[in-house]
């Protein structure tokens, strides 16, 4: 037995975390209280990074299993698939976790090695909300209504974390507390709103994350709320957290966020005051890094005690929250003790994780409009086209996939064989347009399509690199590793191949570029030439020119991207090939959507549109008078009037993880059927949506409160089926304290389906209360002709409103209860949602 109480597992938890904390000094606290937490030696702590990445999969070291973006979970409208997923993802860390050793290189960081490498503590899920759909972060989110998002963010957590009594699986940290809705001016953001406004969105969908799903951690936000930063806000971070809703994990900042306290906000002349401002606020784990103060409370929180503006007992409180957390994980007891050590590695990428992929991506998949052209024959021919047909889109906060990821050409080719005319993607309008250099017009040196990749752990092309072919330079890695294999801060890669121009003429070369520093500018040495980052450079048709690119990662998000202008010539109508193939095809199904260069962290959207040459080609397509059906692959909602009055039919596939490709084919060949939802609605234009910067949800925000027709509305989604409602009743449950609502759902299709049944409330009649609020749904599977009795349990928290001041008041009278394919109003039941019923309910 140890002679130190915290190393023996016998005793309860709070007395092992309060004996290690007795044996600590001041400065050994603190050093608990930064996310690169280092080792103590004489106490024998082990260190910790706290802050991997768990958004739709593990993000690093290594490579996992890559489910859907976060907002494609909104549109599953099933918390009990979230919660499955987040067990899977979980299951995947926590088999990296005690076996990584077996897979990883040398070279790379171990669990407790380096920065994001701590594996077990993630920063995820992000219960913001789709406030405006032209924030860059908006396909973090579960959408726009704080129901849905509280509900899938706490099934999130409760997956992620386990169901242990003793050890946490994982450490789930929602984020970013609260009202973190802007990318441009995010570090300085002042959201002023009401304080209806302030409990009613931006506070609920924490709420419930925190009461049902039990989180370890929370991260507060860059912004301010009403003038106050949340890193300093007492009453957000301690009063409303933990007095009213239990919270006893602990507050973790968002990296450098006690910084900007100082550098964005203002608030203080000294940074030291910065520090003691977020500790007493209740800011207990600073991450740091991205300032001038490396860690803000490893800098000034001693002298700040000695100067009387934060305590000790302040920095106990700290260290005890943090602590426990990382007892709970199970850092400080033997492997054999920890139940989830017996994970196998093998559980990373394995069948069940991939299937549960595709179904997340079936699931999700939304169908917005169709004419009767889906879903497909197999007798079809089919033109494929798009910029997102043969590419993996997997949004922002990604892992790399174990597996090889299915492209939509890769998922139609294998469900429809060779009925599929695939044509690449080489936009071109003019001779002055920058256009990624494709895998068409590169070769690796072993002849694959692409230039070979060497990426080193270092930034000096140090030690034994890890290889691949990439198909194109073409990369924004922000916040995520180019690979698997590299965890450390700074990288380099060197890549090798050919150039193979298609036609004769004076090129224009340019090699774009963010994340490395002065000194070390990328280079381009093609033919033996070293390059400038811009260069008009004579190629021959059909020759191979030798090229080599060096690229160095040595400040934040990096990026790299080799781009090409090319001649006037063969090329000069850069969609003749895609319309003279669909001319000749049966149907044409066009991929097309965004990315992360246009969509992501630090990066808002200027208009809802597609991009121009997407909306051209669309034109052409159309023009061609044969059906197309348009699947779109993005992280938020887009204004496509004319797609959606042109096209044969519409899909909104989100991003949709690996498998997604697989998903899409059998949703269009009817081998599956269509059940996703709009997580949030599709305006008809940007100009419907109130300034980017007015955060008062009732000037015409959202379901809730707008007064403009949508493209589409929240809760909108079709089938290949059709179902009906009926019988609709309420009534007071038998225990006194609820109300039940109960309906009949049938099937009155010819093909089996998953409808998702949704309840509203109706409160429009109360002054100052939103149309209608979300408050059950249920998933409900039926083959043809059968039907379901759904029954949603109501409580007085249903029936609780917040008043101008924020005060919620149990408000009882007669509602409206409405269950239905979408929202109560028409625009639904316009474009083919299940016809819904409603009933009074006497509260």
């Amino acid at each position: 037995m140890s002679e130190m109480k915290f190393e023996d597992t016998t005793f309860p938890l709070d007395e092992r975390v309060e004996d290690l904390m007795s044996r600590m000094t001041l400065k050994e606290k603190i050093l608990i209280l930064i996310e690169t937490s280092p080792a103590n030696k004489r106490l024998g702590i082990p260190k910790y990074y706290h802050g991997n990445e768990a958004l739709h999969g593990v993000v690093r070291p290594g490579k996992y299993t890559v489910f859907p973006q976060a907002i494609a979970f909104g549109s599953m409208f099933d918390p009990a698939l979230m919660e499955e997923i987040t067990e899977a993802i979980s299951d995947e860390a926590r088999a990296m976790h005690h076996h990584g050793e077996k897979v990883l290189p040398k070279e790379a960081d171990r669990p407790f090695g380096g920065r994001y490498s701590g594996l077990l503590t993630f920063w995820s899920p992000d219960l913001n909300i789709c406030r405006d759909p032209r924030w860059g972060r908006t396909g973090e989110t579960y959408g726009e209504d704080p129901y849905l998002a509280g509900k899938t963010g706490a099934a999130f957590v409760r997956g992620l974390q386990g169901k242990d009594p003793k050890y946490l699986k994982a450490v789930s940290t929602p984020k970013h507390f609260t009202a973190n809705n802007e990318e441009h001016n995010r570090f300085s953001c002042d959201a002023k709103m009401s304080e209806k406004t302030f409990r009613e969105y931006h506070l609920e969908p924490f709420r419930i994350a925190v009461k049902e799903g039990h989180p370890a951690a929370v991260m507060a936000a860059y912004n301010a709320v009403n003038g106050i930063p949340c890193h300093e806000n007492k009453r957000l971070l301690t009063d409303i957290l933990r007095e009213e809703w239990g919270f006893d994990g602990y507050v973790v900042s968002d990296c450098s966020g006690v910084a900007r306290l100082w550098d964005a906000h203002n608030r203080y002349e000294d940074p030291a005051d910065a520090a003691s401002a977020a500790m007493n606020a209740g800011v207990d784990l600073e991450c740091g890094g991205y300032s001038a103060y490396e860690h803000m409370y490893v800098e000034f929180l001693e002298k700040q005690i000695e100067a009387g503006k934060t305590t000790e007992a302040r920095i106990d409180e700290a260290c005890r929250r943090v602590l426990t957390a990382r007892f709970r994980l199970g850092q400080f007891d033997p492997d054999e003790d920890v139940p989830f050590s017996k994970i196998p590695l093998s559980v990373v990428g394995c069948e069940k994780h991939r299937q549960l992929a595709r179904r997340a991506a079936v699931e999700s998949m939304v169908l917005l409009k169709n004419d009767g052209t889906l879903p497909l024959g197999k007798d079809k021919i089919i033109a494929l086209v798009g910029n997102n047909a043969a590419v993996c889109q997997f949004g922002d906060y990604s892992g790399v996939p174990l597996n090889r990821p299915v492209s939509p050409l890769d998922g139609l080719t294998a469900e429809f064989g060779a009925s599929v005319i695939s044509v690449p993607w080489k936009w071109r309008p003019d001779a002055h347009t920058y256009t990624p250099i494709d895998a068409a017009h590169l070769c690796s040196p072993d002849g694959r399509p692409g230039l070979c990749g060497e990426y080193y752990a270092n930034a000096g092309f140090l030690g034994i690199p890890k290889v691949r072919v990439d198909e194109k330079i073409d990369f924004a890695w922000n916040d995520q590793m180019p690979d698997g294999y590299i965890t450390s801060v700074q990288y380099s890669i060197r890549w090798r191949g050919e150039l193979r121009p298609e036609v004769t003429g004076v090129y224009l070369l340019r090699l774009r570029w963010s994340g490395s520093m002065p000194c070390e500018k990328p280079t381009v040495i093609l033919d033996g030439r070293e390059l400038g980052q811009e260069a008009a450079v004579p190629l021959e048709a059909g020759k191979a020119y030798p090229i080599t690119v060096e690229y160095r990662k040595a400040a934040d998000n990096p990026s790299v991207h080799l781009e090409w202008a090319v001649p006037d010539g063969d090329l000069a109508d850069p969609f003749a090939e895609e319309c003279a193939a669909a001319a000749k095809a049966d149907v044409t199904v066009a991929v097309v959507g965004l990315g992360k260069e246009y969509e992501c962290e630090g990066h808002d959207r200027d208009t809802l549109g597609l991009p121009p040459e997407q909306e051209e080609f669309l034109a052409r397509l159309f023009d061609t008078g044969k059906p197309v059906v348009v699947v779109l692959i993005n992280g938020s909602p887009l204004a496509v009037p004319e797609v959606a009055r042109r096209a044969a039919a519409v899909i909104e596939a989100w991003y949709p993880g690996e498998r997604g490709g697989e998903a899409l084919a059998q949703l269009l060949s009817g081998k599956e059927n269509f059940s996703g939802r709009l997580c949030a609605t599709f305006p008809v234009s940007e100009e419907d949506l109130p300034p980017f910067d007015d955060y008062e949800m009732e000037h015409g925000r959202t379901y809730m409160y707008a007064e403009k027709t949508p493209l589409w509305p929240f809760g909108f989604g079709l089938s290949y089926t059709r179902f009906a409602y009926s019988g609709v009743n309420a009534e007071k449950t038998p225990d006194g304290y609820g109300w039940e609502v109960s309906v009949r759902v049938k099937n009155v299709g010819d093909r089996s389906g998953e409808e998702v049944a949704e309840l509203y409330l109706d409160s429009a009649g109360l002054d100052g209360q939103p149309k209608f609020r979300l408050r059950g749904f249920e998933r409900l599977r039926l083959a043809p002709d059968e039907e379901k009795i759904c029954v949603f349990r109501l409580t007085e928290e249903d029936f609780t409103l917040y008043d101008a001041d924020g005060n919620a008041k149990f408000v009882p009278g007669r509602y409206r209860a409405f269950v239905g394919g979408s929202l109560p109003d028409s625009r639904g039941a316009e474009l083919g949602a299940a016809q819904g019923v409603s009933v009074e309910v006497e509260v």
